[in-house]
């Protein structure tokens, strides 16, 4: 048995043996940067996961809505951009709910989205809270956040600054999102918390540029979150060494969960599972630039690369039990949905999946212009890319069993 297949062998016990205490090696800092070894794991198609006739699918988007969010009861949350004059354009700027079991779709909120921009959002206990940032200037128009059940509309936060609140994330009635300190005072950022039912609004982080670190990232974890604080400047091209940092919410006590040469750009949480998007790590013969997905858990000796994705741009991640899925913005690479326990890869139905891909409460929810390769006849190995509008958004449940 060779050193690799020990080691393999080793981080599969780890991945598999259950949850460990985050907390346990409080105040003592993980070895970093830790090697990258790469999993081997088989790939299949998406239909041994969703057979066709389980995949439920809403058009009308024009290829252009995105599966935003889940929830039970209240159905799933798809935004788009689209403003008219295509092939089946029916739904125009703004979001909308889509019955899981009928397909029904529902306008929610009609947004004035100027071409360019985009609408951020999710979907948790009972709200919806969105936020429209534009990709040329980064400008925000502010938070707002809807009561699914009486209609009502709040005003989370109002402003301007660039580049614009991200990473909304709804955890027991609170929301959650990384936004720039705002001008004049020192240029930085921070993580709010807004309860939606009190309206009260606080700051659980603040990190200031002057101290060379940044926040990249953050997502929620069971009683606190994780976060990326990266260098300012990059340390070589494409690289910004950072850490992966454990806030606990209730003593808002800190601590550094791993040391990386490479600072990831997305991250998720289950249990102690972390699952990271780290652009550009260092892996011998990669052509650059490109991200990598891998999973890490406290003590390991290694992170477990997972999947290559290439092109410049981050790749969200959601987990649910043991299934996690990713999507890549870039690259034609799409998505896939790795299933933990079992090491098997699902990729999405066509490798030109261009717009999304999310693991919400059980259901996997997928969206985009789908472009498919057609052979043309030619004396050498030639191709053309035509680019399908259908199905606009598509989904099917997952099972934690």
């Amino acid at each position: 048995m060779t050193r690799e297949t020990r080691l393999r062998g080793r981080l599969a016990q780890l991945l598999a043996g259950g949850l460990v205490l985050l907390l346990t090696g409080c105040g003592r800092v993980a070895p970093g940067p830790l090697p990258v070894v790469a999993g081997h794991y088989p790939v299949h198609a998406l239909t041994g996961l969703c057979p066709p006739s389980q995949v439920h699918t809403a058009t009308g988007f024009a290829g252009d809505g995105q599966v935003l969010g889940y929830e039970p009861g209240w159905g799933i949350l798809v935004g788009t951009n689209y403003h008219g004059g295509g092939l089946g354009g029916r739904y125009g700027p703004g979001l909308y709910r889509v019955n899981a079991l009928t397909a029904q779709v529902t306008p929610l909120v009609r947004l004035a989205i100027p071409p360019g921009d985009t609408v951020r959002a999710t979907i948790g206990d009972g709200w919806v809270a969105w936020v429209v940032v534009s990709t040329f200037n980064g400008a925000g128009e502010g938070i707002r956040a809807i009561n699914l059940a009486t209609g009502q509309i709040k005003t989370v936060l109002q402003t301007s600054a660039s580049p614009g609140p991200s990473d909304l994330q709804i955890r027991d009635g609170t929301l959650y999102f990384l936004v720039p300190t705002p001008a004049p005072g020192p240029s930085g950022q921070r993580i709010d918390a807004y309860n939606l039912t009190s309206g009260r609004l606080e700051t659980v982080l603040a990190v200031m540029v002057s101290s060379g670190r940044e926040i990249n990232a953050f997502t929620l974890g069971s009683g606190g979150l994780f976060y990326v604080l990266a260098n300012v400047k990059p340390t070589a091209v494409g690289t910004h060494r950072g850490q992966i940092v454990y806030l606990d919410l209730s003593t808002r006590q800190t601590t550094t969960v791993l040391q990386e040469e490479n600072a990831a750009v997305a991250l998720a949480a289950d249990g102690s599972t972390l699952a990271l998007a780290l652009y550009n790590p260092p892996l011998p013969l990669r052509v650059l630039p490109y991200t990598s997905v891998v999973l890490y858990q406290p003590g390991a000796a290694a992170l477990t690369d997972v999947a290559i994705l290439p092109g410049i741009g981050t790749a969200p991640l959601h987990f649910f039990g043991h299934y996690l899925a990713w999507t890549s913005f870039v690259g034609g690479s799409g998505g896939g949905v790795f299933n933990v326990t079992s090491k098997q890869i699902y990729r999405l139905p066509n490798s030109g999946l261009v717009t999304g891909v999310g693991l919400f409460g059980g259901l996997l929810g997928w969206s985009g212009a789908l472009v498919k390769s057609v052979p043309i006849s030619s004396p050498g190995s030639v191709t053309v890319t035509q680019v399908t509008v259908t199905p606009d958004v598509a989904w099917c449940r997952l099972t934690q069993g």
